[in-house]
């Protein structure tokens, strides 16, 4: 149960994998009675309306107003509160048309239905003097702002969190049973269980195999990063990786040579390797070298897919110690299944993000799923009729299918925000003068953020401002140039940094007259050699509906 009392635009987050209705009861003060205290035996006021005279013929046994009459006439003339409540998609800058709407001049329930899967619904709500909302439902949802929503949008939803889990636990129940390739029956049978891997409905075959292949390479990933939580030994790694093996062997048609892709599976960071030596610092390798690395790889190649071959036929020693290890380590997954799960379904929608449509939980999960990162710092006070720059700062995008959209949070309502691509010079487009979902571009010089306040009538006192980046991918932009520091996620930096801008100002004023050639002001800008820097330059009038063009 939840009431809205004052929050600024309420947002609802409802994520379950199960059907939820909500009851919605509104309530809109749209008369005040100053000072009149109602009772049952008071008649409503009538607002001067007088009762229509009866029809010939009839008679009535009380004079004056009829109190239903006045009622209903009332209720008319009153204004009306209004409570809408539209799917909110970040990405999206057109609102889509409302699930429930509720007019009413005192109180209305209503049912409000969502299907399974997350859901985020912004309501919009109008009344003449106040309102009151209430929400009840019998399961879990949250009643926020939008600040605070993009909180619960960075999480896995709950019905990809349940299928995830269910199709580890179908590939486990795979893995505790004795399986090999020679067994042509086995083998049919088994394959039958490998398409219904991935419990999804996929009417072409090539799709369906592509799609368990990228499955179990994620699976393996997955094992590999959790290898030290799960207590997994090296043995029943490998013996995880040519069980997954003969998954896709069988995928493939189970016909021919046992194929053996190791390049399929994805690289994988180990953190337990040794740093690179001084003496490879930042150094090019020869072409002895390099033939000499090839030439290791393609041997560890050709062992590894051998000795996974052995693995995989019945009866020898390999084989038999393959599946007790992999029987071993059934026990040791099965209490992480829902952790696996969520960390094998990122991977492979990392690995192919086509993938994800085939899903039942796609239309939820991509729309309403969001990574961001705050910054925030301090501004000066803003003198009357004055202009300043809050901050400035670039922003390097490591993700080439990055969509973001950057919110700047000032007290101040006369605030602004730029984004200019570097390389081209080109501001990014906005709306209403806000920034719109954009898709960004890993680029050489990076992206200029820049927030701006000015004041009017009214001095600005000083204060805090916020710059939040949400985006598709937990890669966000970061502020250090991607040759000197790399990549990290939204989960390994803080909640919130702190930006110092470090500004220098310079401001000119002078007289202007106008010309024959329309041009009142030229100045000659100078840099210095070897040193490049980005410079900000607003020009201001005295005179405010001046119509004037900047050009540098």
């Amino acid at each position: 149960m939840a009431a809205v009392h004052s929050l600024a635009t309420p947002h609802i987050v409802c994520d379950s994998a199960e059907s939820v209705d909500i009851t919605v009861c509104f309530s809109s003060i749209s008369n005040w009675l100053d000072g009149q205290k109602m009772g049952r035996t008071k008649k409503l006021p009538t607002l001067g309306l007088v009762a229509a005279p009866s029809p010939a013929g009839e008679s009535s046994s009380n004079e004056g107003t009829n109190p239903q009459t006045g009622n209903s006439r009332l209720r008319e003339l009153l204004p009306a509160g209004v409570l809408v409540v539209e799917p909110y998609y970040w990405k999206d800058v057109v609102l889509k048309p409302p699930v429930l709407s509720v007019t009413t001049t005192a109180v209305q329930t209503a049912v409000l239905s969502l299907s399974p899967g997350r859901h985020i619904l912004r309501l919009q709500i109008m009344a003449p003097l106040g309102y009151h909302l209430e929400m009840l439902s019998d399961h879990n949802f949250i009643l926020t702002n939008e600040d605070s929503v993009y909180v619960h949008m960075s999480e896995e939803s709950k019905m990809m969190t349940s299928h995830s889990t269910r199709v580890i636990s179908n590939l486990l129940e795979m893995a505790s049973t004795p399986v090999t390739i020679d067994t042509t029956s086995h083998s049919h049978s088994l394959l039958d269980q490998v398409t219904k891997l991935a419990d999804v409905q996929v009417d072409d075959n090539m799709t369906r195999s592509y799609l368990h292949k990228v499955l179990c390479s994620a699976m393996y990933c997955g094992l590999h990063r959790l290898q030290q939580q799960l207590q997994l030994s090296n043995n029943m790694l490998f013996a995880w990786r040519a069980f997954l093996h003969l998954i896709v062997y069988l995928l493939m048609g189970g016909a021919g040579q046992l194929s053996l892709d190791i390049s399929t599976l994805p690289a994988i960071e180990r953190k337990d390797i040794a740093a690179v030596p001084d003496s490879w610092q930042d150094k090019e390798a020869s072409c002895e070298e390099m033939l000499a690395v090839t030439k290791l790889q393609r041997a560890i190649r050709r062992h590894l897919a051998n000795k996974i071959t052995r693995c995989l036929q019945a009866g020898t020693v390999q084989h038999v110690d393959m599946m007790e290890q992999v029987s071993k380590s059934v026990v040791l997954i099965t209490p992480h299944a829902e952790r696996l799960g969520k960390l094998v379904f990122s991977t492979m929608f990392q690995l192919d993000q086509k993938l994800l449509k085939h899903f039942p939980f796609y239309e939820t999960e991509e729309k309403n799923r969001a990574f961001h990162q705050d910054y925030t710092g301090t501004y000066p006070e803003v003198p009357l009729n004055q202009w300043t720059v809050v901050f400035r700062e670039t922003f390097y995008v490591p993700d080439p299918g990055l969509v973001m959209l950057p919110r700047l949070s000032l007290p101040s309502k006369t605030s602004l925000l730029h984004v200019v691509d570097n390389d081209n010079g080109v501001e990014l487009p906005r709306l209403f003068q806000k920034v719109i979902p954009h898709y960004y571009k890993p680029n050489k010089a990076g992206y200029t953020i820049l927030g701006e306040v000015w004041s009017r009538d009214d001095v600005i006192d000083s204060g805090e401002w916020q710059l939040r980046l949400v985006g598709s991918s937990p890669h966000l932009p970061y502020r250090e140039h991607p040759r000197s520091a790399s990549a990290v996620t939204s989960d390994e930096m803080p909640t919130a940094i702190s930006i110092t801008p470090s500004l220098y100002a310079h401001e000119i004023l002078d007289y202007y007259l106008p010309g024959k050639d329309m041009c009142f002001i030229r100045y000659l800008l100078k840099v210095k050699k070897d040193e490049a820097c980005a410079v900000t330059i607003q020009l201001n009038t005295s005179k405010s509906d001046a119509f004037f063009k900047l050009q540098v």
